[in-house]
């Protein structure tokens, strides 16, 4: 059986995510499963590579920016019946508490 490395608690979000990758120099908007102050689970077709590094925005309801960085995508998640499918992207710089909470609102 696998140990838990994590050692923030995983939160749900109804936020997006403007995801900006290597081979691509417009954004895809997808959503945000569920966020830690050091990552998050986006829910999403298009999947880039596991260890490429993407940049990304993090939009309120209104397409404002909250909060701006980048990271690495540690590892994709298949599509199945209870899935869509997504990756799962480690923020290169965690998020502080204030904007954290703001974006779990």
């Amino acid at each position: 059986m696998q140990t838990e490395k994590r050692s923030y608690l995983r939160l749900e979000t109804a936020k997006t995510m403007q995801v900006y990758t290597s081979l691509c120099a417009a954004a895809y908007t997808v959503k945000i499963d569920n966020i830690t102050p050091s990552g998050a689970l986006l829910a999403s077709k298009y999947l880039p590579s596991v260890g490429e590094t993407i940049s990304f925005n993090v939009c309120d309801d209104s397409f404002k920016y909250i909060f701006s960085g980048s990271g690495t995508v540690k590892r994709l998640v298949e599509e199945d019946m209870d899935y869509k499918g997504g990756f799962a992207v480690e923020f290169d710089k965690p998020i502080n508490k204030q904007t954290f909470d703001n974006i779990i609102q």
